[in-house]
């Protein structure tokens, strides 16, 4: 009896030793939620924008087969996104069999990143640069002010016209992503313009009544810097803290 109870108990701990850890970051986010294409796990989302990118996104694939997910999550425990981005992509299986046409918008709110994960089958649809503009432009300003709501159904809905104009159709939907692009333009053209007038109003102050003294110690020190140290190309970053990239 003695033998047996023993025996059992060494099988229960060997078979408990025998199961696979679970790995960091492989958590109930990478399980999808009930939606196909927006999966929220931080309950920052509105019912209206989920009902919104839901309606777009079941358009979206029944007239392109394009299968476009957005999912949001508080962290990334630690994980780089790009490879969250990808393990979600994969284990999911976003975008239709053989043809690879899915694109994944990821969205971390404690890490304050972003990432884009598009199939090789949409590449023609939406480029790297495109992608890295509309999250940028569109997404990045909403979510550095906690709109998160408002973010999401902008880029999704401008993610969506990209794919639609490639495959030469129209959603019926009440967002014009163009429109949106244009206003900000226009506002940040408003700020850059005062932003030159200021300047140069400074600079003719300098001029008249300090004999330019305070501009010639500026230019000398952007001249130093821009030729005594060397150019060093393009930097990271994002909208206050809130970065991202595509992958």
């Amino acid at each position: 009896m003695k033998i047996r109870f023993k025996i059992t108990i060494y099988i229960i701990i060997s078979l408990i030793m025998a199961m696979p850890l679970k790995a960091k970051g492989e958590n109930i986010f990478l399980q999808p939620a009930v939606s196909n294409y927006i999966n929220d796990y931080t309950n920052l989302i509105n019912e209206g924008t989920k009902g919104y990118v839901s309606s777009v996104g079941k358009e979206l694939e029944e007239k392109t087969t394009v299968q476009a997910v957005v999912v949001i999550v508080k962290s990334l425990e630690g994980r780089d996104i790009e490879s969250y981005a990808k393990d979600i992509f994969r284990r999911w299986g976003i975008g239709q069999k053989g043809k690879d046409n899915g694109l994944l918008i990821l969205l971390s709110t404690s890490d304050k990143k972003w990432t884009v994960e598009v199939g090789s089958g949409l590449d023609g649809a939406v480029q790297m640069i495109e992608s890295s503009g509309i999250m940028n432009e569109i997404g990045s300003p909403l979510f550095k002010e906690n709109k998160y709501s408002e973010g999401i159904k902008d880029v999704y809905s401008a993610f969506s016209d990209r794919i639609a104009k490639k495959y030469n159709i129209k959603l019926e939907k009440n967002i014009d992503t163009n429109v949106i692009i244009e206003q900000r333009e226009n506002v940040r053209g408003k700020v850059n313009g005062i932003y030159i007038l200021s300047l140069i109003g400074l600079i003719l102050f300098d001029i008249v009544f300090n004999k330019s003294r305070v501009s010639k110690y500026l230019l000398s020190i952007l001249f130093i810097k821009s030729f005594g140290r060397g150019y060093r190309g393009w930097g990271g970053g994002g909208y206050g803290g809130f970065g991202g990239g595509v992958s």
